[in-house]
C-alpha cells in the first residue's frame, strides 16, 4: 500500500468564538496577530461568520480562523486549545515542570496558555492551581 505524502505543516487552526469581531481584536490587540480581511468569510446575505488572524513564526504565517459559533464556543470555556510559546521568562507566572507559563482567558472564555523556551530545568516543585493548571 502507498504513503501518502507527508504533511508540510499546519493550515490553519479554527477557534469558535461568540462574537468574531471581539475575539479578532483579543488576538489582534493583546496576541499580537494581524487580521487577514481579505479571508473574511461571509454568507451569501453578507453576513459575516469567519474572520482569520496571522502571527509570523519563524518566517512563516501561523493563522487562527474565528469561526462563529456560540454554542461550540460556550462548550470549550475553559480549554486551552492553543500553548503559545515566548523565548524568555520576562515576569513572574506559573513555575512549570521545566519553564515558566502564563495564563490568561480570551473573550470566549478559552484558556490561553504562554510557555517561554528558556526553562529552569525539570523540578518537582512546580505550581498548582485547579483552574489555570487543571
Amino acid at each position: 500500500m502507498d504513503r501518502p505524502p507527508p504533511f508540510t505543516k499546519i493550515n490553519h487552526i479554527k477557534l469558535a468564538a461568540k462574537d468574531i469581531r471581539m475575539t479578532q481584536m483579543f488576538y489582534n490587540e493583546i496576541m499580537g496577530c494581524a487580521y487577514i480581511p481579505e479571508y473574511d468569510h461571509k454568507t451569501a446575505q453578507g453576513e459575516l461568520f469567519t474572520s482569520m488572524v496571522k502571527l509570523q513564526h519563524e518566517g512563516k504565517d501561523f493563522i487562527v480562523e474565528i469561526r462563529h459559533n456560540e454554542a461550540q464556543a460556550k462548550a470549550q470555556e475553559g480549554w486551552d486549545p492553543i500553548t503559545w510559546g515566548v523565548p524568555a521568562h520576562c515576569s513572574k507566572v506559573f513555575t512549570a515542570i521545566k519553564g515558566w507559563v502564563l495564563c490568561a482567558l480570551d473573550p470566549d472564555g478559552k484558556i490561553i496558555r504562554i510557555y517561554c523556551d528558556e526553562e529552569h530545568g525539570w523540578t518537582t516543585k512546580f505550581d498548582h492551581d485547579d483552574f489555570w493548571l487543571a
